[in-house]
Protein backbone atom coordinates (compact mmCIF):
# COMPACT_ATOMS: atom_id res chain seq x y z
CA UNK A 1 0.00 0.00 0.00
CA UNK A 2 1.25 3.54 -0.96
CA UNK A 3 0.70 6.07 1.58
CA UNK A 4 0.26 9.18 -0.17
CA UNK A 5 1.81 12.15 2.37
CA UNK A 6 0.44 15.76 2.07
CA UNK A 7 2.10 18.36 2.37
CA UNK A 8 1.45 21.69 4.41
CA UNK A 9 0.14 24.34 1.38
CA UNK A 10 2.15 27.33 1.38
CA UNK A 11 0.78 31.06 1.78
CA UNK A 12 2.45 32.95 -1.13
CA UNK A 13 2.91 36.58 -0.20
CA UNK A 14 3.40 36.97 -4.35
CA UNK A 15 1.15 37.86 -6.70
CA UNK A 16 2.96 36.56 -10.15
CA UNK A 17 0.87 39.03 -11.91
CA UNK A 18 2.93 41.76 -10.63
CA UNK A 19 6.37 40.31 -12.71
CA UNK A 20 5.30 42.15 -15.59
CA UNK A 21 5.09 45.86 -13.95
CA UNK A 22 8.60 44.98 -11.97
CA UNK A 23 10.23 44.23 -15.23
CA UNK A 24 8.70 47.14 -17.22
CA UNK A 25 9.90 49.01 -14.26
CA UNK A 26 13.43 48.06 -14.37
CA UNK A 27 13.11 48.67 -18.39
CA UNK A 28 12.25 51.80 -18.02
CA UNK A 29 15.12 53.01 -15.61
CA UNK A 30 17.62 55.38 -17.74
CA UNK A 31 20.45 55.27 -15.17
CA UNK A 32 22.72 52.75 -12.98
CA UNK A 33 21.29 54.96 -10.01
CA UNK A 34 17.68 54.95 -10.83
CA UNK A 35 17.97 50.79 -11.85
CA UNK A 36 19.41 49.87 -8.38
CA UNK A 37 16.61 52.39 -6.65
CA UNK A 38 13.80 50.50 -8.79
CA UNK A 39 15.09 47.21 -7.94
CA UNK A 40 15.64 47.86 -3.97
CA UNK A 41 12.07 48.58 -4.05
CA UNK A 42 10.82 45.87 -5.83
CA UNK A 43 12.75 43.41 -3.57
CA UNK A 44 11.72 45.01 -0.17
CA UNK A 45 8.47 44.70 -1.37
CA UNK A 46 9.37 40.83 -1.99
CA UNK A 47 10.29 40.51 1.70
CA UNK A 48 14.34 40.84 1.05
CA UNK A 49 15.85 43.70 2.65
CA UNK A 50 19.82 44.51 1.26
CA UNK A 51 20.58 44.34 -2.07
CA UNK A 52 23.83 43.20 -3.35
CA UNK A 53 25.39 43.21 -7.32
CA UNK A 54 28.81 42.98 -8.30
CA UNK A 55 29.48 43.00 -12.48
CA UNK A 56 32.58 42.50 -14.29
CA UNK A 57 34.24 40.26 -16.71
CA UNK A 58 36.54 37.07 -16.73
CA UNK A 59 39.97 37.12 -17.12
CA UNK A 60 39.91 33.48 -18.16
CA UNK A 61 37.37 30.89 -20.40
CA UNK A 62 38.25 28.19 -17.27
CA UNK A 63 37.78 30.50 -14.05
CA UNK A 64 38.20 28.94 -10.58
CA UNK A 65 39.51 31.25 -8.01
CA UNK A 66 37.12 34.43 -6.90
CA UNK A 67 40.23 36.95 -8.54
CA UNK A 68 39.67 35.39 -11.86
CA UNK A 69 37.01 37.81 -12.47
CA UNK A 70 38.04 41.29 -13.16
CA UNK A 71 34.40 43.42 -11.21
CA UNK A 72 34.14 46.72 -12.90
CA UNK A 73 31.13 47.25 -10.91
CA UNK A 74 29.56 47.23 -7.57
CA UNK A 75 26.45 48.52 -5.81
CA UNK A 76 25.79 47.87 -2.60
CA UNK A 77 22.67 48.47 -0.28
CA UNK A 78 25.16 48.14 2.71
CA UNK A 79 28.60 49.74 1.87
CA UNK A 80 31.08 48.11 2.61
CA UNK A 81 33.33 48.22 -0.31
CA UNK A 82 36.14 49.70 0.83
CA UNK A 83 36.78 47.52 3.15
CA UNK A 84 36.31 44.60 1.44
CA UNK A 85 39.32 45.39 -1.00
CA UNK A 86 41.09 46.59 2.00
CA UNK A 87 41.45 43.46 3.58
CA UNK A 88 41.75 41.81 0.44
CA UNK A 89 38.46 40.06 0.50
CA UNK A 90 38.69 39.34 -3.17
CA UNK A 91 41.47 36.95 -2.45
CA UNK A 92 39.45 34.58 -0.77
CA UNK A 93 35.70 35.27 -1.79
CA UNK A 94 34.22 32.05 -1.69
CA UNK A 95 30.81 33.43 -2.95
CA UNK A 96 32.22 35.08 -5.89
CA UNK A 97 34.07 31.26 -6.69
CA UNK A 98 30.78 29.89 -6.48
CA UNK A 99 29.06 32.22 -8.78
CA UNK A 100 31.68 32.11 -11.44
CA UNK A 101 31.25 28.56 -11.88
CA UNK A 102 27.78 27.70 -11.80
CA UNK A 103 24.53 28.91 -13.04
CA UNK A 104 22.22 28.03 -10.53
CA UNK A 105 20.99 30.11 -7.12
CA UNK A 106 22.17 29.45 -4.29
CA UNK A 107 21.61 30.21 -0.33
CA UNK A 108 24.57 31.45 1.55
CA UNK A 109 23.99 29.06 4.19
CA UNK A 110 24.79 26.10 1.06
CA UNK A 111 28.49 27.77 1.36
CA UNK A 112 29.14 29.35 4.71
CA UNK A 113 27.54 26.39 6.83
CA UNK A 114 30.65 24.82 4.88
CA UNK A 115 34.39 24.74 7.15
CA UNK A 116 36.58 28.06 5.81
CA UNK A 117 39.86 27.44 4.80
CA UNK A 118 42.09 30.11 6.01
CA UNK A 119 41.49 32.99 8.47
CA UNK A 120 41.11 35.68 5.77
CA UNK A 121 37.97 33.84 4.69
CA UNK A 122 36.89 33.22 8.19
CA UNK A 123 37.23 36.98 8.82
CA UNK A 124 34.90 38.25 5.72
CA UNK A 125 32.32 35.74 6.13
CA UNK A 126 31.83 36.95 10.10
CA UNK A 127 32.19 40.53 8.49
CA UNK A 128 29.16 39.35 6.05
CA UNK A 129 27.10 37.80 8.86
CA UNK A 130 27.22 40.21 11.32
CA UNK A 131 25.00 42.42 8.83
CA UNK A 132 23.03 40.26 6.84
CA UNK A 133 21.21 37.40 8.91
CA UNK A 134 20.39 34.82 5.56
CA UNK A 135 20.93 35.50 1.82
CA UNK A 136 20.61 34.07 -1.52
CA UNK A 137 23.30 34.73 -4.39
CA UNK A 138 21.98 34.34 -8.18
CA UNK A 139 24.62 34.28 -11.18
CA UNK A 140 24.03 35.80 -13.99
CA UNK A 141 26.12 35.15 -17.15
CA UNK A 142 25.34 36.70 -20.45
CA UNK A 143 26.03 36.43 -24.27
CA UNK A 144 28.28 38.95 -24.01
CA UNK A 145 30.92 37.70 -21.24
CA UNK A 146 29.57 40.14 -18.34
CA UNK A 147 29.17 37.94 -15.48
CA UNK A 148 27.41 39.59 -12.83
CA UNK A 149 25.90 37.72 -9.56
CA UNK A 150 23.28 39.63 -7.62
CA UNK A 151 23.20 39.21 -3.32
CA UNK A 152 19.89 39.41 -1.78
CA UNK A 153 19.94 39.86 2.03
CA UNK A 154 17.44 39.51 5.19
CA UNK A 155 17.22 40.00 8.70
CA UNK A 156 15.10 37.10 8.65
CA UNK A 157 16.12 33.75 11.01
CA UNK A 158 17.48 30.96 8.55
CA UNK A 159 14.24 28.78 8.72
CA UNK A 160 12.29 32.06 7.61
CA UNK A 161 14.32 33.06 5.06
CA UNK A 162 13.94 29.38 3.61
CA UNK A 163 10.18 29.81 3.18
CA UNK A 164 10.74 33.32 1.69
CA UNK A 165 13.17 31.46 -0.74
CA UNK A 166 10.95 28.84 -1.82
CA UNK A 167 8.30 31.56 -2.35
CA UNK A 168 10.32 33.84 -4.62
CA UNK A 169 13.24 32.40 -6.05
CA UNK A 170 11.62 31.94 -9.74
CA UNK A 171 10.60 35.49 -9.40
CA UNK A 172 13.53 37.01 -7.88
CA UNK A 173 16.12 35.09 -10.10
CA UNK A 174 14.31 36.65 -13.41
CA UNK A 175 13.84 40.14 -12.38
CA UNK A 176 17.76 40.01 -11.42
CA UNK A 177 18.55 38.92 -14.86
CA UNK A 178 16.34 41.39 -16.27
CA UNK A 179 18.04 43.99 -14.14
CA UNK A 180 21.57 42.67 -15.07
CA UNK A 181 21.02 42.78 -19.28
CA UNK A 182 19.41 46.22 -18.08
CA UNK A 183 22.71 47.45 -16.11
CA UNK A 184 24.59 46.26 -19.27
CA UNK A 185 22.00 48.43 -22.16
CA UNK A 186 22.35 51.39 -20.00
CA UNK A 187 26.56 51.36 -19.69
CA UNK A 188 26.37 50.86 -23.39
CA UNK A 189 24.17 53.49 -24.34
CA UNK A 190 26.31 56.17 -21.63
CA UNK A 191 29.62 54.69 -23.18
CA UNK A 192 31.43 56.71 -25.93
CA UNK A 193 33.80 54.25 -27.96
CA UNK A 194 37.06 55.44 -28.08
CA UNK A 195 38.92 56.21 -31.40
CA UNK A 196 41.33 53.60 -32.61
CA UNK A 197 43.99 54.20 -35.07
CA UNK A 198 43.68 52.03 -37.83
CA UNK A 199 47.11 49.83 -36.69
CA UNK A 200 45.22 49.64 -33.34
CA UNK A 201 42.25 47.83 -35.08
CA UNK A 202 44.30 45.81 -36.88
CA UNK A 203 46.57 44.56 -34.13
CA UNK A 204 43.49 44.09 -32.34
CA UNK A 205 41.69 41.96 -34.96
CA UNK A 206 44.50 39.54 -35.67
CA UNK A 207 44.99 39.27 -31.56
CA UNK A 208 41.38 38.54 -32.02
CA UNK A 209 42.07 35.52 -34.70
CA UNK A 210 44.33 33.90 -32.04
CA UNK A 211 47.60 35.53 -33.14
CA UNK A 212 50.73 36.46 -30.84
CA UNK A 213 52.22 40.06 -31.22
CA UNK A 214 55.31 38.45 -33.24
CA UNK A 215 52.84 36.56 -36.07
CA UNK A 216 50.81 39.92 -35.49
CA UNK A 217 54.46 41.42 -36.86
CA UNK A 218 55.08 39.19 -39.36
CA UNK A 219 51.64 39.87 -41.07
CA UNK A 220 51.82 43.43 -40.65
CA UNK A 221 55.33 43.58 -41.44
CA UNK A 222 56.14 45.76 -38.70
CA UNK A 223 58.55 44.77 -35.68
CA UNK A 224 56.98 43.18 -32.88
CA UNK A 225 58.20 45.96 -30.75
CA UNK A 226 55.75 48.38 -32.75
CA UNK A 227 52.89 46.04 -32.43
CA UNK A 228 53.42 45.66 -28.93
CA UNK A 229 53.24 49.51 -28.61
CA UNK A 230 50.08 49.60 -30.92
CA UNK A 231 48.04 46.68 -28.63
CA UNK A 232 49.11 48.81 -25.37
CA UNK A 233 47.85 52.06 -26.91
CA UNK A 234 44.55 49.81 -27.84
CA UNK A 235 44.34 48.36 -24.31
CA UNK A 236 44.86 51.56 -22.49
CA UNK A 237 42.15 53.13 -24.71
CA UNK A 238 39.63 50.45 -24.36
CA UNK A 239 40.18 50.66 -19.89
CA UNK A 240 40.86 47.21 -19.82
CA UNK A 241 43.80 45.02 -18.89
CA UNK A 242 44.43 41.68 -21.11
CA UNK A 243 44.34 40.98 -25.53
CA UNK A 244 41.08 39.22 -24.86
CA UNK A 245 38.95 41.65 -22.64
CA UNK A 246 40.07 44.86 -25.52
CA UNK A 247 39.19 42.66 -28.36
CA UNK A 248 35.36 41.67 -26.13
CA UNK A 249 35.35 45.92 -25.19
CA UNK A 250 36.15 46.79 -29.34
CA UNK A 251 33.45 44.36 -30.49
CA UNK A 252 30.73 45.18 -28.09
CA UNK A 253 31.21 48.68 -28.94
CA UNK A 254 31.16 48.40 -32.25
CA UNK A 255 34.57 49.32 -33.54
CA UNK A 256 35.77 46.24 -34.28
Amino acid sequence: MITIMKLPRLQVTVVPVFFDTYTEQISRATSVEDAQRILQKIIEELGYKQLDYGRGRLKTFSPQQATDLDMTMHLATVNWADRYIERGYQTVDRSVRNSITRSTPWLYSELFDNPTENALQREMEADVKSFVGSGLAIPLHDWHGNVGIMHLGSSLSPAEFVRLDRETRPMVALLSAYFHERIGEILTLNRVAPVLSQRELECLKWAGAGKTNWEISVILRLSEATVKGHMSAALQKLDVRTRAQAVARAISLGVL
